[in-house]
């Protein structure tokens, strides 16, 4: 009834302001607005080497782009979300577009649209929701060398920060897969990296390049405190963040990787600041997992030394019925234990390799703690892949379920790993790599 309502005042006051409209003084809403899109398209246009742009959906993480607008309503495009994406460029159709706001969409088909795409097949999105992007955007705030805008669905953060002629030409050779490099040896090497503060405190500070999140960490009067940052790569050696951590006397706004030793500094209140490696661990496993490591990834088609015999035995039953169930020359390489602590959550990827291509078949537990403990226990596969294979896969899955995990940290002298081992099934114990 109030929607009528409300429909039957907006119809009568159309009805007064249209009887009345010679009596209107004053400059009118529309023509403000039309100025206002004219301005805009033109700074879209006139930026001579185009535009870093940094895209953040509501959800998390954070996406790099170069965008250059022609005067055709066309525009050329780069984009961090995988090696294609940063060494092609992709031309796609821009319009501006006024409702209430002006609005910049990209409406043909663009690297814009890959992160919001509903088919989960494309990127490994949610079904319906892709990564929660946007490709049509409103603008907000509009100044000589910055555009910031809001996605007009999932309220993704759009800023666009004029490029000088170095940078388009470093976007143009792939720079956006050399930072991803960079960043990528940086992990590698970079044993327990963390910031100091003035009081002494220790951040732990990671670079997560799948989930696209920087994860500071910190006790703060004993208590635990976290916070996960959506990360964009951009112009020449920079990773800029969602919107500042700060923190004591830390205010962090971009990383500067370096480019020759590949190292990573932190820009701290305009200073910069080395990321410090420790040689022992700042926090317990436990404590950071689905926080600062979002996933164990554990190798299945070899033995890891240090992994539990029950493991092992389970691992090569399901390798043998996994392989007698699909298609000849399939293998299994690796299967990812990745941890959701908002949803209590721990989601099971196995992964499938035919050829060249990979498949996932995923498995969803619930967990509980049991002090330092995380308990298991088995809900359901997820789609087609899981339930093709579920049988086959008993055998881990039985070994998972209701089972009392302790999670440690496995170091080398090279790397640095975690197991995970069932105080509930002796030697049902795993290794693998932690991101």
């Amino acid at each position: 009834m109030k929607k009528y309502i409300a429909w039957i005042i907006l119809s009568l006051l159309v009805l007064t302001y249209s009887c009345k409209k010679n009596e209107f003084e004053g400059e009118r809403p529309d023509k403000k607005l039309g100025e206002a899109m004219v301005s805009f398209e033109k700074a879209l246009v006139s930026a001579e080497h185009g535009w870093k742009a940094h895209l953040y959906p509501d959800r998390g993480r954070g996406f790099g782009f170069y965008l250059k607008f022609n005067d055709k309503n066309r525009v050329t495009m780069y984009s961090d979300i995988n090696n294609t994406t940063g060494t092609e460029s992709k031309e796609s159709s821009f319009r501006l577009k006024a409702v209430t706001t002006p609005a910049l969409y990209f409406d043909t088909y663009s690297y814009m649209h890959l992160l919001a795409d509903p088919d989960p097949s494309i990127l490994n999105g949610v079904p319906g929701w892709g990564m929660f992007a946007d490709f049509e955007f409103n603008f907000k705030k509009v100044s000589a060398d910055t555009i910031e805008l809001v996605g007009s669905l999932s309220q993704s953060k759009l800023v666009l920060v004029k490029a000088n002629a170095e940078e388009a030409t470093a976007y143009s050779n792939g720079n956006l897969n050399n930072l991803r490099t960079v960043a990528e040896k940086y992990n590698q090497t970079a044993r327990f990296p963390f910031l100091n503060t003035k009081s002494g405190v220790r951040v732990s500070t990671a670079l997560n390049l799948i989930t696209k999140e920087v994860s500071f960490v910190y006790l703060k009067d004993s208590k635990l405190e976290t916070k996960s940052l959506g990360f964009a790569f951009s112009g020449i050696n920079e990773i800029v963040l969602k919107e500042a951590f700060e923190f004591d006397d830390l205010h962090i706004e971009k990383f500067i990787l370096g480019l020759e030793d590949n190292s990573v500094h932190a820009i701290n209140a305009g200073q910069n600041v080395p990321i410090q490696s420790a040689s022992e661990p700042i926090l317990p496993l436990n404590k950071i997992l689905g926080v600062q490591y979002m996933s164990i990834v554990v190798p299945m088609e070899q033995a890891v030394v240090g992994s539990g015999a029950e493991f092992n035995t389970r691992r090569n039953a399901f390798l043998t019925a996994g392989k007698a169930r699909l298609a000849a020359g399939t293998t299994f390489p690796q299967m990812n234990l990745v941890f959701d602590i908002n949803e209590e959550l721990l989601i099971v990827n196995q992964i499938i390799r035919q050829g060249l291509n990979s498949f996932s078949a995923l498995y969803i537990f619930t967990y509980r703690m049991d002090g330092d403990h995380f308990v298991l226990n088995y809900e359901q596969p997820l789609y087609g892949n899981a339930e093709v294979l579920e049988n086959a896969f008993e055998p881990i899955i039985e070994g998972l379920h209701q089972g009392k995990f302790e999670f440690e940290y496995e170091l080398t002298a090279s790397q640095v790993r975690a197991s995970g081992d069932n105080k509930n099934l002796a030697g049902f114990k795993f290794i693998g790599d932690l991101n």
